[in-house]
């Protein structure tokens, strides 16, 4: 409205901020997010989350290198699925907007077809009008009858059912305008798309070639969006693919002061990054922290805990040292060699690897050497590394040298609930606190 935005205008000059003042849909912005970091110079673009302006979804065509974008649909919040996934989520005693995750690795282990049908008779996608209809209530009401509905039903079955009402939904949704708007890559962004078992069932629809999911696919991408809208208005402007997500700060404090504050042992070798590799080859578990904070919600080895994939209780182990509660296993960073090695069907997916936003099926060498890694339904959503990404690829290398696996544990460096690490004296008090063997800190390491 008119008032909120005379607010915001007022908060931001009563900051010291002068200039012009320009306010972009929200859609528009997940639309920007994912379509002008993709290198595309066609595709579709579909946004899908909770609610932004309105709006639950909205669904562009893009032609000319970005530079036109067609608006070809959009879908009214009060029908958004992410709405029946976080009801979910409350009714299994987890946090809304926070534990959908841990829904979507519970649904590995149910039945979906037990639940499905509940959930697909208060909102469905209809192929004959092309629309979503919704049947249902709204908020705590609709709340209180889904859960009188699925009150005999396990967990696991209630979570396979709303995966697969959010699977079924979302690709009936994204076929339909597939076959009136043909293109044969899209680019996705909005919380939805967080769901990756989600963005690997669309990846493996027959008229796509290639998927881009925004690294930053929630609201926290919004940011770039709104920038890259005023940026794509300039003649000079071309979409370029984005090539990695270290845009954070970089890390700050002094090493030798915090080093004797916190009474840290160094380890002196001359190639401090194989003896990192053979300590991770005996199970020890390394805290890597280097160069600029990863942006988005994946840790991609600048702020990451690395481990053995070979452990098969690694799991327990982390989780009781970081004090989480996990369904599934980590997830796997895997030099890009060797992804074919490892997984099926990596063509159209090679570039969501990359920022750990989609899940592949996992061959039978990858389930034998990396069990810490492989969920129950054979599935990882793994990071794939090149030569550019930082320290991480050479110890994979060495890692694979020493053992013939080149795969590694990777997950966030943060305590249960607590922010991931992002200065030096952060690192070093979360290492502390969670009793891993070894921290690195760009090229040194710490006992």
């Amino acid at each position: 409205s008119y008032m909120v935005k005379r607010e915001i205008c007022r908060k931001i000059r009563d900051l010291g901020i002068i200039g012009n003042i320009r306010f972009v849909d929200h859609h528009l912005c997940h639309i920007n997010s994912s379509l002008h970091t993709s290198g595309f110079k066609e595709a579709l673009a579909l946004s899908f989350d909770g609610q932004g302006d309105g709006y639950c979804s909205k669904i562009y065509l893009m032609k000319d290198n970005g530079r036109q974008k067609k608006l070809i649909y959009k879908n009214v919040f009060f029908k958004s699925l992410a709405y029946y996934y976080g009801y979910t989520t409350k009714i299994l005693g987890f946090k809304p907007m926070e534990h959908e995750g841990k829904i979507m690795a519970l649904a590995a282990s149910g039945n979906p077809d037990k639940a499905f049908e509940i959930f697909n008779s208060r909102l469905f996608f209809d192929n004959i009008r092309g629309k979503f209809i919704k049947k249902g209530y709204y908020n705590l009401p609709e709340i209180e009858y889904i859960k009188e509905k699925l009150a005999d039903f396990s967990r696991e079955d209630i979570a396979a059912g709303v995966q697969k009402h959010l699977e079924t939904n979302a690709i009936s949704y994204i076929r339909y305008f597939l076959k009136k708007n043909p293109a044969d890559k899209i680019a996705l962004s909005g919380g939805i798309f967080a769901n990756v078992l989600l963005n690997q069932k669309i990846s493996e629809l027959p008229e796509i070639k290639e998927i881009h999911i925004h690294p930053n696919m929630g609201d926290g991408g919004l940011a770039l969006g709104a920038a890259i809208e005023i940026v794509t208005r300039f003649p000079c402007y071309s979409n370029k693919r984005i090539d990695d997500v270290f845009f954070g700060p970089s890390l700050t404090g002094d090493m030798e002061v915090l080093k004797s504050k916190y009474g840290l042992n160094e380890i002196e070798k001359d190639d401090i990054l194989f003896h990192v590799a053979d300590l991770l080859a005996q199970n020890k578990i390394i805290g890597l922290v280097e160069g600029r904070m990863e942006y988005g919600p994946r840790a991609l080895c600048h702020r990451s805990i690395l481990c053995n994939p070979f452990n098969h209780s690694i799991n327990d182990i982390l989780n009781k040292k970081l004090q989480r509660s996990e369904f599934m296993p980590f997830a796997p960073v895997v030099l890009s060699d060797d992804v074919t090695h490892y997984f099926e069907d990596v063509d159209k997916k090679m570039f969501a690897m990359k920022f750990m936003t989609i899940t592949c099926n996992t061959k039978e060498i990858f389930q034998k050497q990396a069990p810490a890694t492989n969920h129950i339904d054979n599935t990882a959503r793994p990071q794939i590394v090149f030569k550019d990404t930082g320290r991480i690829y050479k110890i994979l290398e060495y890692f694979k040298k020493i053992t013939g696996c080149s795969v590694l544990v990777n997950t966030s460096f943060n305590m249960h609930e607590e922010p991931i690490v992002n200065s030096i004296e952060d690192a070093i008090i979360a290492f502390k606190k969670s009793g891993i063997d070894f921290l690195m800190i760009e090229n040194r390491l710490f006992y």
